[in-house]
This record gives structure tokens, C-alpha cells and sequence, in this order.
């Protein structure tokens, strides 16, 4: 198992380590460039009180206090250089591909399936925008904290007080012998069997979750892990289906195999009092499944106590953290925004899009859209479909393999789209980043439907199945590395990306590029065709054309822009910033002020905002006031010898008049 897991490690790093060369892009600049709460310790509780891009001076319903926690260590450790922000994505990645082989075996999946699905997870294409893109970093994130919860939430139904007694799926858990046919149709596609028999210990798994942990432990730890998931992103919070769905899962295969059917023998690991209680029920049917699920009874509080959690969070993302005042995270009105029912007809034909990218992950681009449907459509129509006839190809896997996969993978998908369905209207149709937590569920659904195969298939033939499946992961990794290179330059990015979609957002973020190269005029007519397209919906096409004019010399053009930027939006206080270094110019102390008082007032732990506005008061000649602002900051400097001049310097000015 360790060779697996170094595989896997090689995989994801061989994937994305040409992100590594790559530089901050789109929205970086908000996340972490321009993020004030990343320039100090002090601002972490300001972290947890604002919206994620309120360091930036912007309004958001974005909430992701972990990711920008993660982001903060970064900065403080490496200071602005890409390069680390981008290892440090890629490890989470990493991380998150082999909690997610850990938690598939703890389900009961075969070490090498639960290779393969590992493996595809972590160099699919699809998975590139998280990754290269450093601002992207809380999908990675959430994704790892959930299987990392999801993994100790099923080691408590397997685990009372010693996590090595663990057995393989297939063992026999009360000690008799099944033989090595029982424990071979547990773990169907398995391409290439355990050597070591069929009742190893989890000795891997054991010296991960750490040797000695009580079915108590193991679940409070999985909550705590939870938390941290929706922290990290919101998305996170559809994990809890994803407890329901474990705990479904382990009472079905317990009931499956204390009743004796064809299939699977044993429990695959469930503990023997479950099992022995399910026996002494000797119930058919779902009465039988219930009577298993009612055994169950921590995991049953466990799982009440995630719906509560759950709970609390939604109570306080639409009170004291829903800063936009709005359960609109779309960021317009339209009739997209405004009828749920077009949202979801809508999403009939976005879910085909998705599928369409996790099967053939090529071209990958950012801004995706589709049509809007107001009426019941054959896309909707095509879903419910799919869905029945996941659920019969289950049933006949149940049936036949004994196994859930099709079930499980099915459920998964779907309860990780829910969040990205429309349900709630978020910021945008459809991004390809979002299929990050949902990719899992297909790839289980692939397993379920290709071990089918399993008695039709020759040694041989399997053999060329892996074969295929080696050349998969090549044509992915092919793919994935010409992802990197495009989000490796943002010039390079914004036009190709500019091939497939024209927004706002792309002109905007290509004068950009222009504008790092010196290429003014360029840049410049980037920003009007920005503002052609919304010209009510982004101030950063206003600041960045007062920036432009600016370097151009044209003061009274950029004064303009900056101050239009404001009027779209009264907390974007970069351009409170630049109308200050104006006005400073022109000597206009008065008018540049009230910019400063705001900036204190929004960031009162940002040392230059205080400087600056003490030296203001200090110019106006309102030297008592500033002598309060300078003693403030000397605090904060830890009396810093050149502002304790500047203190001393007002106090003989007060004295001689």
C-alpha cells in the first residue's frame, strides 16, 4: 500500500508541477494580491468576521476564513512569490487524491481500484483551474478536509477501540473461513490482487488515523473535519449528505450480508456486535436495512449533530455573515436570478455540459455559459432518465455483485452538485472547477458499471484493460500539463481564453497583462470594450483605466475613473488609495482626508492607512489629533525610532504655539 500511495504522490506532482513557474492570475489580485488581511497576524480575526475579498475593499458573499487562513501563512512565510502559493496547491491536491484512496478502502473498494480512482482524480484535466489557479485553492482544500472527515466517520463504524483490528474487505469478521472466492467478489476489477491474502490488517489506514482511537474520538474528529471543509468553501457543506450516505451505505452492505445472499459473505468489515444485532433481527426487506441503520445509534447522533451544525452555519450566513444582504450570490437581477424554476430547467442542460467535460475533459476554458430554460425541457427530461436507470444498473449490481458502487458513485455526484444546481444562485451557470468534489462519484460510477466485466473478462484481457487505462491517465496528463501552460501567463490565458468567450471580466483582466507590460494603449482599449460589455458591474474597469491614465500623465481622467469606480461601489477603497496620492500631489490635504479617515476606519490595523492619515492631520495643522494617530501607531510599530521623531516633532510645535 505505501508504493501506492508514493505513486499517487508522484502522479499529482508530476501533474502540476509546472504550475509551479506560473504567476498570480484573474482573481489573485483580489484574494491575495491586494488582500490587506494578508499583510499582518492581527487581521485574523477580521477574517472571520468579513466577507473573503473585504482585505481587497470589496463586497462579497464569499466566506472561506480556512482558505484565506492558508493564504495568510503563505504570505507571512514567502511574502508575495507565486511560486509558494502554487506548491502549496498542489500539495493540498496531492493530499486530497490520497485521503480520498484512503477513504475509498475504508468503504471497501480494492487497493488497486482504489488506486486507479485516486489516480484519475488527481491528474483529470477537469481538475486543473483548482489547482494552477492559486485563488482557487479552497476547492483542493474543502475537498481534502471532507475525505479526511468522511474517512474517520466510516472508521467508526468499524473501529470501538483499536483501529489495527481492522480487516480487509472480504475477511471474515467473526473468524470463519469464507475463502478466497467471497473476498474476491467484494472487490470486483481489482486489476491486480493483494498478494498477501484476503484478511490483512489495515495496518496502513491504522498508522494514518493514529493506532488507538475510540468510536467517539473518531467521529468528533470527523465533524471538527467537516467544519473545517465549509470554512474552507462553501460547497463543503453538501458533505453532510455525504455522511447520510455513508451511514446508508455501511447499514445496506451490513444488512446485505447478515442475510446471507448471494454476493457478499461477510460484513467487509463492520464490527461483530453490529453484525450480531442485525442477525437477531431476522427481518426482510427494508426493515431489515433499518434495524441495521438503528444500530448505528452513535453514528445516528454523530450525523444529528452534522444536521446541526449545518443548520447553524446557514443561520448565520443569512444574519450576521450574509454581507451582501442577499441570498443573490449571482451579483445581478435577472430572470435567471429571480425564478428557482428557470435555475433548475437551466441546470437540465448544465449537467449535460459537466458530463461532457468528465468524460472528454477538452477544450477547457473559464467562462462557460448556456442557454436559459424557462419550461421543462428534454435536458431535464434526459437527467431524471439517467438517474432511473442508475438506480436499476444499482439494484442489478446489488443483486448480482453483492457491491454499491453504481449506488454510491450515483448519490455522491448528485449530492455534491446540489450546491452548484441553482438552487441557491451563485456566481455564475457553470465553472469547471466546481466538478472538483462531484468527479469522485462519477469515477465510482465507472467502477460499478465496468465490474460488470469481472466474470467475463480473461486474466489476459484485464490485463489490456489496465493497459487502457494507462494510456488514459497519459492522454489526462498530456491534457493537464497544456492547462498549466495556458495558466501559466495571464496574457497567454486571457486570449486564448477570449477564443471561446467574450466578458467583460476577460477584456478587463487582459488590459491588465497589457498594462504589466507597459502597453498602455492597448490596455486601455481592453478597458472600454470592458466597459462596453457591463459597464454597471465591475469598478475595477474604472480603477484600472484611472490607473492607465495615470502612467499616462493625465491626472484629471484618472481622478474621474477612480471616482466613478467609488460611485459603483462606496467600499472599493483601492481607488480611496490613488484619489489620496492625487489629492496629496495637488495639495488638496482637505479632499484627501475623508479617503484617508475611511481607509482607517475600514482597515484600523493597516499601519501606512494610519500613517497617512496622521501626516494629514498633521499637514491641516490639527496637531492634537495626529499626536493620537502617531501615538496609536507606535503601538503598533513597537515604538519604532522614526515615528517616535515624528511624535516628538509635534509635541515642540504644540509647545511653541
Amino acid at each position: 500500500m505505501r508504493r501506492l500511495i508514493v505513486i499517487l504522490a508522484a502522479l499529482g506532482v508530476i501533474a502540476y508541477v509546472p504550475t509551479l513557474w506560473g504567476g498570480f492570475i484573474w482573481d489573485d489580485e483580489q484574494f491575495i494580491q491586494k488582500n490587506v488581511f494578508l499583510t499582518s497576524w492581527e487581521y485574523v480575526d477580521e477574517i472571520f468576521k468579513t466577507n473573503t475579498i473585504a482585505g481587497a475593499g470589496m463586497v462579497s458573499n464569499y466566506y472561506r476564513p480556512v482558505t484565506t487562513l492558508s493564504f495568510l501563512v503563505d504570505r507571512q512565510i514567502w511574502g508575495l512569490v507565486p511560486f509558494w502559493f502554487h506548491w502549496h496547491n498542489m500539495l493540498i491536491h496531492v493530499g486530497a487524491g490520497v485521503m480520498l484512496f484512503f477513504l475509498l478502502r475504508a468503504l471497501g473498494l480494492g487497493e488497486r481500484a482504489a488506486f486507479w480512482v485516486a489516480a484519475i482524480f488527481l491528474v483529470h484535466p477537469i481538475q486543473t483551474e483548482a489547482v494552477a489557479h492559486a485563488d482557487t485553492r479552497g476547492d483542493a482544500l474543502y475537498a481534502l478536509w471532507l475525505f479526511a472527515g468522511l474517512y474517520l466517520w466510516t472508521l467508526s463504524f468499524r473501529a470501538f477501540s483499536h483501529v489495527g483490528a481492522l480487516r480487509l474487505p472480504g475477511s471474515s469478521p467473526f473468524g470463519s473461513a469464507q475463502g478466497k472466492h467471497s473476498a474476491r467478489r467484494a472487490q470486483p476489477l481489482d486489476f491486480a490482487r493483494d498478494r498477501r491474502g484476503d484478511t490483512i490488517a489495515l495496518k496502513s489506514l491504522a498508522t494514518v488515523s493514529g493506532v488507538r482511537m475510540s468510536k467517539g474520538w473518531l467521529m468528533i474528529l470527523s465533524i471538527f473535519a467537516y467544519v473545517m471543509s465549509f470554512l474552507s468553501k462553501e460547497v463543503g457543506l453538501a458533505g453532510a449528505g455525504l455522511y447520510g450516505l455513508v451511514l446508508v451505505h455501511q447499514g445496506i452492505r451490513g444488512t446485505r450480508s447478515t442475510r446471507g445472499t448471494k454476493g457478499i459473505k461477510s460484513m467487509e468489515g463492520i464490527a461483530t456486535p453490529m453484525a450480531a444485532l442485525s442477525r437477531k433481527l431476522e427481518i426482510k426487506g427494508i426493515k431489515s436495512i433499518m434495524g441495521t441503520l438503528l444500530s448505528f445509534r452513535a453514528q445516528l447522533i454523530g450525523l444529528l449533530g452534522i444536521a446541526i451544525v449545518a443548520g447553524g452555519y446557514i443561520w448565520l450566513r443569512l444574519t450576521v455573515l450574509n454581507f451582501a444582504n442577499s441570498l443573490n450570490f449571482h451579483g445581478v437581477q435577472s430572470i435567471y436570478t429571480e425564478s428557482l424554476w428557470v435555475r433548475l430547467m437551466t441546470f437540465g442542460k448544465v449537467f449535460w455540459i459537466y458530463l461532457g467535460l468528465l468524460v472528454w475533459p477538452h477544450p477547457l476554458h473559464m467562462e462557460r455559459t448556456s442557454d436559459l430554460f424557462t419550461s421543462f425541457n428534454p435536458w431535464v427530461a434526459g437527467v431524471m432518465g439517467l438517474f432511473i436507470l442508475m438506480a436499476v444498473l444499482g439494484w442489478v449490481e446489488f443483486k448480482k455483485r453483492g457491491s454499491l458502487w453504481i449506488w454510491l458513485g450515483s448519490v455522491w455526484y448528485g449530492v455534491m452538485l446540489v450546491p452548484i444546481s441553482g438552487i441557491v444562485p451563485i456566481n455564475g451557470l457553470l465553472y469547471e472547477h466546481w466538478l472538483y468534489g462531484p468527479l469522485t462519484g462519477f469515477l465510482l460510477v465507472i467502477y460499478g458499471l465496468f465490474s460488470f466485466l469481472r466474470n467475463y473478462v480473461t486474466r489476459t484481457r484485464m490485463r489490456y484493460l489496465t493497459y487502457g487505462l494507462v494510456v488514459l491517465m497519459s492522454v489526462y496528463m498530456v491534457l493537464t500539463w497544456r492547462m498549466n501552460w495556458i495558466w501559466g501567463e495571464p496574457k497567454r490565458f486571457y486570449e486564448y481564453t477570449l477564443r471561446y468567450a467574450e466578458t467583460a471580466r476577460l477584456h478587463n483582466n487582459l488590459g491588465m497583462a497589457y498594462a504589466d507590460e507597459g502597453r498602455v494603449g492597448e490596455a486601455i482599449w481592453q478597458y472600454r470594450r470592458a466597459l462596453e460589455l457591463a459597464p454597471e458591474f465591475y469598478p475595477h474597469i474604472y480603477h484600472n483605466l484611472g490607473n492607465a491614465y495615470g502612467v499616462l500623465g493625465d491626472v484629471a481622467e484618472a481622478e474621474q475613473f477612480y471616482r466613478q469606480a467609488i460611485e459603483l461601489n462606496p467600499d472599493f477603497h483601492l481607488s480611496y488609495a490613488q484619489l489620496i496620492n492625487i489629492y496629496i500631489g495637488q495639495e488638496k490635504y482637505a479632499e484627501a482626508l475623508s479617503y484617508a479617515e475611511t481607509l482607517t476606519r475600514a482597515y484600523p490595523g493597516n499601519i501606512q492607512f494610519q500613517l497617512v492619515y496622521g501626516q494629514l492631520l498633521w499637514k491641516l495643522e490639527r496637531l492634537e489629533e495626529a499626536e493620537a494617530i502617531f501615538e496609536k501607531v507606535l503601538v503598533m510599530t513597537n515604538y519604532a525610532p522614526e515615528v517616535e521623531r515624528v511624535v516628538e516633532g509635534i509635541k515642540k510645535v504644540q509647545e511653541v504655539q
